[in-house]
């Protein structure tokens, strides 16, 4: 598309998806309106009409990110089939696929310039789902599905269990330690069982005390 192609919004859209081209290809530290702007093949100063910053393109390709990501959830939803555990499952699987298909996209999920470019609409959309996937766990409990304990610790073992397992696979652990990167969906889903069941024999539970 040439400049005289742009019409309003279409460039904006323009300079977010170059800056998205350009993380997956050289990693979140290389976003900057000069760069999108000479990628996309307009003025330096053209990006200034939509972004007044580099923080204000970030947070766009922030929101994008997301999008990107729920849409993998959306995905992993409908593969998995219904019920609150498998709701939750989903979120995991949809984290380790997130990194496996785009490692740079999940590099910057990961990065604390991510976190502070988050708009406040994205953090109370962040804080509703957070709560919505802490009613599956509750609703899991009240079937007998999960044990009593806090919703909020199994939430914080999961995320930390997908998490770990995704930094894993994009910093090439995984494959150092003789996994099959390729595998990293199945492996997320037998660790969810390990999760689900626990290290230890049910006549002889572990003490947290």
């Amino acid at each position: 598309m040439s400049k005289s192609q742009y019409h309003h919004g279409d460039l904006r859209k323009a300079l977010i998806q170059a800056s998205l081209d350009l993380v997956e290809a050289e990693g979140p530290h290389e976003i900057s309106l000069r760069e999108a702007a000479r990628r996309v093949g307009v003025s330096p100063g053209a990006p200034y009409r939509h972004f007044k910053s580099r923080q204000e393109l970030m947070a766009a390709v922030a929101m994008e990110v997301m999008a990107r990501y729920s849409a993998l959830v959306e995905e992993e939803l409908e593969r998995v089939g219904p019920g609150p555990i498998e709701a939750f499952r989903a979120q995991g699987l949809a984290s380790v696929r997130f990194a496996k298909e785009h490692p740079n996209l999940f590099r910057l999920m990961s990065s604390r310039s991510y976190f502070d470019s988050l708009g406040p609409e994205v953090i109370e959309g962040a804080k509703a789902k957070r709560e919505e996937i802490l009613e599956l766990l509750r609703e899991a409990q009240r079937a007998g599905l999960l044990g009593t304990g806090k919703p909020e610790h199994a939430l914080l073992a999961g995320q930390a269990l997908a998490y770990g397992l995704a930094r894993m696979l994009v910093d090439g652990r995984l494959a150092l330690l003789g996994h099959a990167e390729d595998d990293v969906v199945e492996l997320m889903m037998a660790l969810t069982k390990v999760l689900g069941e626990g290290l230890f024999p049910r006549e002889k539970p572990l003490s947290c005390s």
